[in-house]
C-alpha cells in the first residue's frame, strides 16, 4: 500500500480579524442551541448491533444458489454506494429493535437508542451478563404477516468507549485559534442517534428527514404521487462554544397509497371503467404493468372488511415483482388436507375458505409477491400500494411541481420548523436527559452580519464608451435595456460567422413567425453591438427544417428516422462551410442530446438551441437572454466586474477554477461525470472546459494533474504568460472527503504548478482551494422583515455569516449571493482547505461574490461562482452526449464519445454555456 500524502494542515482563521465594513443585518437562523447539562456523560459507549432472520432456510440447492446470488448482486450494489449491506429489509430493523428492547428491559436497563441500521449509543456500560456483549434469539408476530410469527437473532458487542472531552475542546478550539482540531466524529455520530430518538417514535424516518405517515395536507403531485411535507434534523458544531441543531422542513414524493389496480390502470393508460379481465390483457400490458410494480411495498387485506371503516381485518405487506397473465380463478394449486389428500384449488377458493376473504373480480390477473423463485401469488383487487418514498428519476413536470410545493417563504418557513421541533418532544425525550442534552426553545440570532454592496459592471454605451451599469443596491440586478437608463451594448460584441436556422419543430414554416422572430433577433442583436445578425430588408439567413426531403434521401432505407435526418442534416451543413447554427427545438426539448453530440463532437459545428415557445413570442427579455449566451459562445464578452479588473486581481495573473462531480440517479450504476471549468482572460469572463467519465459514484477527479496542465496551456495560449494565482472552487464535497480532497486533487495540483514553474525558472504559482457547498439545511430570515428584499422577503444578495454557525477554528462562512425569488434563499457554504494567497477572510468573502457576477447568461448574480455554474454545465452537457450508453459501458469508449472536435474546442471554447 502506497504511504498515505502527508499534506499540510487547513488554514485557520485569523484572530482579531477585522470584520467587513459596511452594511449590517441582523438574521435568524434554523439552529437550535444544544446545552449540556450536569448529567452529560464523560464517556458514550458505541455498540454493534447485528439483526439475523433465524427461519429463512432454502427449499432446495437451486433455491439457495439463486438466493447466494441476489446477496451477492446486493452486496456488490450496496459497495458502490457506499454502504452497508443488510440481510433483512431496513423498514423493518426498527420494528424488530422495539421488540427487542420491550423483551429484554432488565437487560438493557439503560434506554437505547438505535439507528435503524447497526448502531446502538449509551450513556453508560450496559451490564451484560457475560460481559460487554449479549446474544439472544427472540419470536415475534412477523413484521410483514400478521398470521405468521418469525424468529430473529439480535447480537450486540461493545466496539467502543467514546471520549466526550475531545467535543468540548474542538467547541473550544475557536478561543485561541492556534492548532487545528480533528472534529469528533464519533461524538457527533453518537448525539446525532440519541437527538434523531424523539422524532424517531412519531415519524417515517428517511435518511436524516422525518416524514408523518398520515399528515393533514396531502398535496398532489400526479395521479399516483403526492409530495409529503416533513423536517430534517443533523447535529452541528460550530463557534463561539456552540453546538447546534440545525432543523429545517424536508419534502419528497411519496407514492400515494391506493388501491394497486388503480397505479396498473395508470401505467397501462387505461381508465378506470376499462375492464381488467385477463382476456383483455396482451403481452405488452402485462410487460408494462409488471415493469411498474415492481419492487413496490404493497400490502393485500384479508378477513371479513368492516363496514363502518371498509378495511380488512388483516393487512400483510410484501414487495411486489410482477404481474402475472394469470387470473384468479385460473390459477391452480395443489394442498394437501388433514387426511394427506393433495387436491387441486384455485386462489379465489383458497381465499374464501382459509383466508375468509370473498374475491369480487375472480377474473382479474394475480400479482406475484415475496420471494421471487416462490409461487407467491395474490389476487390484484385486494392490493394496496403502500406510502412509501419515489426513488426514481423525476419527470421535468413532476420536478417543477415539487419546487414549487416545496417553496415556501422566510417567515412561514420558520414557523414550521418550529412546530416540527416542538412536534419531536425533545423536552419529554429520556435519551436526552440521559444523555445530558437539551435543546433551547429559541433558535440562534446572528447580529449584525455583513452585506456586500454589489460591483460595478462595465459596460459599453451606444456610442462605444465605457460606461458602468446601474445596479440595484438591494437586489443586486442590472439591465442591458432600462427604462430609467441609455441603453447599453456588449462590451466586446460579436461578429456572427456563416450561419443559419435549422428548425427542429416546424414553427418557422408560418412566415409571420418566421419574420418576426428574425426581425427581433437583428434588431436586438445590432442594438447589443453584434455584428453579421441583422439581415437586409427582404432577405432572410438559411432556414432548412428536419422534415426538408434534402435530409431524406428516399434511396436509403430507414431514412423516416428523425435522428438519422438530423445527422444528415449536419454532415450537409458543415460541408457548406456554416459555422454557427441556431436550433429551434420543440417545446419539450426532445432531440437535444442527439443534436448537440452531432454538432459538437462528430461535425465541431456551433449550435445555440432555442425552445419553439420562445421563437412564437419573441419578446425582449426571451431573446435578449438568448442573446447573452450567444456571443459569449462567440468569444465575445458580454460585461466586465472592474472590482475583479482594478482591484483585486490587478497586480497578479488570476485563474478561476470550477469543478464538480455529477453522479447518475439514485437506482442507476451509470457512470459519473467530472468537469473542470477555468478562466483563460484576465477579465475572468471567459472560460474553457473539460469533462470526463469515471467509476460510478466516485467522489474524487481523477487526473487533475493533467487537466490542470491543459487548462493551464489555454491561459498560456490566451496571454503568453502563466497566472501566478489559482483560485479553485471545488463542488459535489462531502464533508468526509475534505481530507482526501486536498490529499489528491489539492497536491496534484501543487505538484504540476510546481514543475511548470521549476522548469521555467519563473514565481510559484499561489494555489487558493475552496470547498463549495449547495447541500445543507441552514436558512436565514431577516429579524427586520422591512429588510428583507424582493416579494417573500428574503436576505439581501452579499450577505455574509462567518460566525455562531461555522467551523470554530477553520476559515469558513456562508454567503447568499443571489435574489430569491421563489421560497426562502438558500445560502451556500464555503471552507477553504488550502490558501497560499494568505487572503484575508473578508477579501476572499468579496472575491467570492464578485465571481457569482461574471455568469454571462444573466445580469444578475448567482448563487455561487460562475466557474462552479459552468462546471454544472459541462457536467450536464456530459450526461446529455452519454445519455443513451448503458450502464456497463466502457469508460475508455464513453471519453471518446465526449471528446469534442477540436476545431470547436478551440475557436469557441465556450460553446458548452
Amino acid at each position: 500500500m502506497a504511504d498515505r500524502i502527508v499534506t499540510s494542515p487547513r488554514p485557520l482563521r485569523v484572530k482579531n480579524e477585522m470584520p467587513l465594513k459596511g452594511l449590517k443585518i441582523s438574521l435568524k437562523v434554523n439552529h437550535y442551541p444544544v446545552t449540556r447539562t450536569k448529567t452529560f456523560p464523560d464517556v458514550i459507549y458505541h455498540y454493534d448491533v447485528v439483526i439475523t432472520n433465524v427461519d429463512t432456510t432454502p427449499r432446495n440447492a437451486a433455491a439457495a444458489d439463486a438466493a447466494k446470488k441476489r446477496k451477492e448482486a446486493r452486496a456488490k450494489v450496496a459497495e458502490k454506494e457506499g454502504r452497508e449491506m443488510t440481510e433483512l429489509p431496513a423498514r423493518i430493523l426498527p420494528l424488530i429493535w422495539k421488540e427487542f428492547e420491550r423483551q429484554n428491559k432488565a437487560a438493557l436497563k439503560f434506554t437505547v437508542p438505535f439507528d435503524g441500521k447497526k448502531n446502538v449509543y449509551t450513556a453508560g456500560r450496559l451490564n451484560f451478563p457475560n460481559g460487554d456483549a449479549y446474544s439472544v434469539t427472540m419470536e415475534m408476530e412477523d413484521p410483514d404477516d400478521p398470521d405468521k410469527r418469525r424468529r430473529f437473532k439480535v447480537e450486540m458487542k461493545m466496539v467502543g468507549q467514546v471520549l466526550t472531552s475531545s467535543f468540548i475542546e474542538f467547541l473550544r478550539s475557536g478561543r485561541e485559534m492556534g492548532e487545528p482540531v480533528v472534529q469528533p466524529q464519533d461524538v457527533v455520530q453518537g448525539l446525532d442517534v440519541a437527538l434523531r430518538h424523539a422524532p424517531s417514535l412519531r415519524y417515517i424516518s428517511c435518511n436524516r428527514s422525518f416524514f408523518n405517515q398520515n399528515p393533514t395536507h396531502r398535496q398532489p403531485l400526479d395521479k399516483m404521487l403526492e409530495l409529503l411535507h416533513g423536517h430534517y434534523q443533523s447535529l452541528c458544531l460550530g463557534s463561539e462554544e456552540t453546538a447546534t441543531l440545525n432543523i429545517d422542513l424536508a419534502t419528497k414524493a411519496f407514492y400515494t397509497e391506493k388501491p394497486l389496480h388503480e397505479y396498473v390502470r395508470n401505467a397501462c393508460k387505461w381508465a378506470l371503467d376499462d375492464s381488467l379481465d385477463i382476456e383483455y390483457w396482451e403481452d405488452p400490458d402485462i410487460n408494462k404493468a409488471s415493469e411498474a410494480v415492481k419492487g413496490k411495498l404493497i400490502k393485500y387485506g384479508t378477513g371479513p372488511i368492516d363496514s363502518t371503516t371498509g378495511k380488512h381485518e388483516k393487512y400483510h405487506k410484501f414487495t411486489a415483482n410482477a404481474i402475472v397473465k394469470q387470473s384468479a380463478a385460473e390459477y391452480t394449486f395443489g394442498i394437501t388436507d388433514e387426511k394427506g389428500v393433495t387436491k387441486s384449488i384455485n386462489i379465489v377458493q383458497y381465499m374464501n375458505k382459509f383466508k375468509k376473504t370473498k374475491i369480487r373480480h375472480p377474473d382479474w390477473p394475480v400479482v406475484h409477491i415475496g420471494n421471487r423463485n416462490m409461487t407467491n401469488y395474490v389476487p390484484l383487487e385486494l392490493c394496496i400500494i403502500i406510502t412509501q418514498p419515489y426513488r426514481g428519476k423525476m419527470e421535468p413536470k413532476l420536478t417543477s411541481a415539487m419546487i414549487k410545493g416545496a417553496a415556501i417563504e422566510p417567515k412561514e418557513r420558520f414557523k414550521a420548523i418550529d412546530l416540527a421541533r416542538q412536534g419531536s418532544r425533545f423536552d419529554k425525550c429520556p435519551v436526552l436527559t440521559e444523555f445530558g442534552i437539551r435543546i433551547e426553545p429559541n433558535p440562534i440570532v446572528i447580529d449584525n452580519a455583513s452585506v456586500i454592496a454589489p460591483p460595478v459592471v462595465r459596460t459599453l454605451d451606444s456610442k462605444g464608451a465605457q460606461i458602468n451599469a446601474k445596479v440595484s443596491q438591494f437586489e443586486g440586478k442590472w439591465n442591458f435595456k432600462d427604462n430609467n437608463e441609455v441603453s447599453k451594448k456588449f462590451l466586446q460584441a460579436a461578429t456572427l460567422p456563416k450561419w443559419m436556422i435549422f428548425d427542429c419543430d416546424g414553427i418557422l414554416k408560418d412566415e409571420e413567425i418566421a419574420d418576426n422572430f428574425i426581425a427581433k433577433l437583428g434588431e436586438l442583436g445590432e442594438s447589443l453591438g453584434m455584428k453579421r445578425i441583422k439581415m437586409p430588408p427582404k432577405i432572410r439567413p438559411a432556414i432548412k427544417f428536419v422534415t426538408d426531403e434534402h435530409f431524406h434521401p428516399e434511396n436509403r432505407e430507414g431514412w423516416n428516422d428523425k435522428l438519422l435526418r438530423i445527422s444528415t442534416a449536419f454532415e450537409k451543413i458543415k460541408g457548406k462551410g456554416f459555422e454557427l447554427v441556431i436550433v429551434v427545438l420543440p417545446q419539450d426539448g426532445k432531440d437535444y442530446a442527439f443534436i448537440k453530440s452531432e454538432a459538437e463532437v462528430v461535425y465541431g459545428v456551433l449550435t445555440a438551441c432555442i425552445r419553439q415557445q420562445n421563437v412564437r413570442d419573441p419578446n425582449n427579455q426571451k431573446i435578449g437572454n438568448f442573446l447573452l449566451k450567444l456571443n459569449s459562445k462567440l468569444s465575445g464578452t458580454n460585461f466586465s466586474i472592474q472590482e475583479l479588473n482594478e482591484l483585486h486581481f490587478r497586480n497578479e495573473k488570476t485563474m478561476i477554477l470550477g469543478a464538480d462531480v455529477t453522479h447518475p440517479s439514485p437506482n442507476s450504476m451509470a457512470p459519473s461525470i467530472a468537469a473542470v471549468t477555468a478562466s483563460f482572460n484576465m477579465s475572468c469572463m471567459g472560460y474553457s472546459m473539460h469533462i470526463q467519465p469515471q467509476e460510478s459514484r466516485q467522489e474524487l477527479i481523477e487526473n487533475m494533474d493533467e487537466i490542470l496542465g491543459g487548462q493551464l496551456g489555454k491561459f498560456f495560449a490566451t496571454n503568453k504568460v502563466y497566472p501566478t494565482k489559482i483560485l479553485m472552487f471545488r463542488d459535489g464535497v462531502s464533508e468526509g472527503f475534505f481530507n482526501k480532497v486536498k490529499e489528491e486533487e489539492y497536491e496534484q495540483m501543487k505538484d504540476k504548478c510546481a514543475s511548470i514553474t521549476e522548469k521555467l525558472g519563473i514565481p510559484k504559482i499561489k494555489i487558493t482551494f475552496v470547498i463549495v457547498k449547495k447541500r445543507h439545511h441552514t436558512r436565514f430570515q431577516p429579524m427586520n422583515e422591512k429588510r428583507g428584499v424582493g416579494k417573500y422577503k428574503n436576505i439581501p444578495p452579499g450577505t455574509v455569516v462567518d460566525t455562531k454557525i461555522v467551523h470554530p477554528s477553520e476559515r469558513e462562512f456562508f454567503l447568499n449571493s443571489h435574489v430569491g425569488i421563489q421560497g426562502t434563499s438558500k445560502p451556500t457554504r464555503y471552507h477553504v482547505i488550502h490558501d497560499d494567497n494568505n487572503f484575508t477572510m473578508g477579501d476572499l468573502q468579496k472575491i467570492t461574490y464578485y465571481l457569482c457576477y461574471v455568469f454571462v447568461r444573466c445580469t444578475q448574480p448567482v448563487s455561487y461562482p460562475a466557474a462552479t455554474y459552468y462546471a454544472h454545465l459541462a457536467a450536464y452537457r456530459a450526461r446529455h452526449l452519454i445519455e443513451k450508453e448503458g450502464e456497463n459501458a466502457d469508460l475508455n469508449d464513453l471519453a471518446r464519445k465526449l471528446t469534442i472536435h477540436p476545431d470547436l474546442a478551440k475557436r469557441y471554447p465556450m460553446f458548452f454555456i
